[in-house]
């Protein structure tokens, strides 16, 4: 096959997984402070293709977006001022969409709490077979979620990760 094909298929793939690793391996040192750190990171981004780099930049608002929602629902920052900050940061559109999915995890969760209740009321009935508990459940998965929403919720039962 040769370099030059070799480099023209997975080049840019190799170049990417050498930054991803190099990367890492900054985040993940003791040995620097955090302005070090930072100069580091940014010395890597520079070697990066514009493709490369605007992907990056996108992963790391979608990473911050992420960080500060989570930081928004534990110190539990009322939805106006969410919207108000991100607009700032984000702009309109972006604040709105990230309104939509706080809604969105907010019914979630509270469907997740109902569920996870009434769970532990069909556990928690000593008098009743488990065949039956097991029956009761799945119904109440069936009535609760759709399809895919099932799954999520087996595995987080399985993994103990329900409310």
């Amino acid at each position: 096959m040769g370099p030059e094909i070799a480099d023209a298929w997975w080049g840019d793939e190799d170049r990417y997984l050498d930054y991803t690793l190099a990367r890492e391996d900054v985040l993940k040192s003791g040995e620097l402070d955090e302005h070090s750190r930072q100069l580091k990171l940014d010395e890597l981004d520079e070697t990066l293709d514009k493709a490369r780099a605007d992907q990056r930049k996108d992963e790391a608002l979608a990473e911050l977006s992420f960080v500060q929602s989570e930081d928004y629902r534990l110190r539990q920052v009322l939805p106006s001022e969410r919207y108000a900050e991100r607009q700032k940061q984000y702009g309109a559109a972006a604040a709105q969409r990230l309104a939509a999915l706080d809604l969105q995890r907010e019914q979630w969760d509270a469907r997740l709490r109902r569920y996870a209740h009434q769970r532990r009321q069909i556990l928690g009935d000593g008098d009743t077979p488990s065949a039956d508990q097991s029956r009761r459940l799945a119904e109440l998965r069936r009535h609760s979620f759709n399809v895919k929403e099932q799954l999520r919720v087996d595995a987080l039962d399985r993994n103990g990760a329900l409310p």
